[in-house]
């Protein structure tokens, strides 16, 4: 008689084989990997943050580094994503002096235009402060905040070769590096405060202190990811004057677009936040975002499947093959969106006072919601990838375009009425409305192009 383990045994050995010998398994096993475990340090940063801050001096922070990641993504004028694109197109096809000759110039445009952004806020920064950040009296905020904005830049880039290449390996350490510098910088600050204002260091420290820390760490964490992506900034072999002609078109070509992609990607991902700041203060925005940093992990798991398949997407030819795309992802991402996003809307009762104490007990209800909106991105986030190489990024542009247009006009009727709850619904309904447009767009054009395919 066979033993009772035979079979199970023979299918976890079948299925280890399997994924083995996938190579997208194991990338998306090093992604995983490298968001997952900066996303648990995350964790335990905002865990500190979130129980030594004052709700105002929180939600402050919050609304600073919504700031920062708008000005950073200012500061790339969608290079990152032109760097991604256009550098895996080139590296999938085995061209790697022009793919490297791509991530050269990336470079040296981004740290330039970095640097440029830096020196802009600095001399914006009342106006700034006032305007988002509704803290006129407080320009030091800016300031700070602009301080981390080259070495994030760097560590972006350095993110970005690693994808395009398919090394995930590197990009486990970028990820895992950056996180851990920053929440050195967060201890550091709490702990000197500790020791300098013993008994008071939770009404005392302030969320410029952490600023300040932060950008150090993000230059430390800049430095390390050019030196790990040292040899894409080597010189290679001259490029023919046919090679040079044919980069330069294709990024001229794609970045037309992805200024405009990104940033409004990045803007629409913080609409709510500034919106909840301006109408009705830090404390609120404090209590929205202890319910907005729990069910980011939702898009984290979209992330992972866009840093796997973008490289992929990229060199997709045909319409058939788009569509076999689509299909694949869609199988893929609507079961694991339901379970996760039902999963975290369960345990939100208990996730919030555990994590950053009752004091943010509010925060369980848009949490809730947010698990719905957030769902979403799971499914959305890899789905909206196969518009690049149908070579309709107008249309998207125009799908980002209308959905911040949306969150702008809901939220501003929601959070003063119904603060971050309201900021809460005002994200479901933009991210549901985002996935049905989204998704009735992409068949419509699949079933064009296979339409006029088969006439042809």
């Amino acid at each position: 008689m066979e033993p009772s383990g035979t079979s199970t045994d023979t299918g976890l050995a079948a299925l280890y084989t399997r994924l083995r010998s996938s190579t997208a398994a194991r990338d998306g096993l090093w992604v995983l990997a490298g968001q997952g475990l900066a996303a648990v340090i995350a964790l335990g940063v905002d865990v500190l943050l979130f129980r030594n801050l004052p709700q105002s001096e929180r939600g402050m922070l919050t609304a600073v580094l919504g700031l920062r990641n708008v000005l950073l993504y200012i500061a790339d004028m969608g290079l990152a994503l032109t760097t991604v694109r256009v550098g895996a197109e080139y590296f999938g096809k085995g061209l790697r002096a022009e793919a490297n000759a791509i991530f050269r110039r990336a470079f040296l445009a981004r740290m330039a235009l970095a640097l440029l952004v830096s020196l802009l806020a600095y001399a914006m920064a009342r106006m700034l402060a006032r305007f988002p950040l509704a803290a006129p009296d407080r320009p030091e905020l800016v300031v700070a905040a602009a301080a981390a904005l080259v070495g994030m830049t760097a560590t972006s880039w350095g993110v970005d070769v690693a994808q395009a290449t398919r090394s995930f390996g590197r990009y486990f350490l970028h990820q895992v590096v950056e996180a851990t510098l920053k929440a050195a910088a967060v201890a550091l600050v709490l702990f000197a405060a500790a020791k300098l204002l013993p008994g008071r260091a939770r009404f005392e420290v302030s969320a410029e202190m952490f600023l300040w820390g932060m950008a150090s760490a993000a230059i430390l964490a800049g430095l390390f990811s050019i030196l790990l992506q040292h040899t894409a900034l080597a010189e290679a072999k001259r490029l023919s004057g046919t090679a040079e002609t044919e980069i330069h078109a294709q990024l001229r070509s794609f970045n037309r677009y992805a200024v405009a992609i990104a940033l409004l990607q990045t803007v629409g991902g913080y609409v709510e936040v500034f919106l909840v700041q301006w109408q009705r203060g830090p404390v609120d925005t404090a209590i929205f975002d202890g319910a907005r940093r729990l069910a980011l992990v939702l898009p984290l798991l979209g992330g992972v499947l866009t840093t796997v398949l973008l490289p992929r997407v990229a060199v997709l030819e045909t319409p058939a093959a788009c569509a076999a795309y689509v299909r694949k992802t869609w199988a893929v991402g609507v079961p694991l969106a339901l379970l996760a996003a039902g999963g975290l809307a369960a345990v939100a009762g208990i996730a919030v006072p555990l994590l950053w104490g009752r004091r943010y007990d509010d925060s369980i209800m848009p949490l809730r919601w947010l698990c719905a909106g957030h769902g979403f991105s799971i499914v959305l986030a890899p789905l909206m990838l196969v518009f690049y190489p149908l070579r309709r990024e107008r249309t998207l542009l125009m799908l980002q375009a209308g959905s911040v247009a949306l969150s702008i006009g809901l939220g501003a009727w929601l959070i003063p009425r119904f603060g971050a709850l309201g900021a809460a619904w005002s994200t479901v309904a933009v991210r549901t409305l985002l996935t049905l447009v989204c998704g009735a767009t992409l068949w419509l054009m699949l079933r064009r192009s296979s339409t006029s395919g088969a006439r042809q």
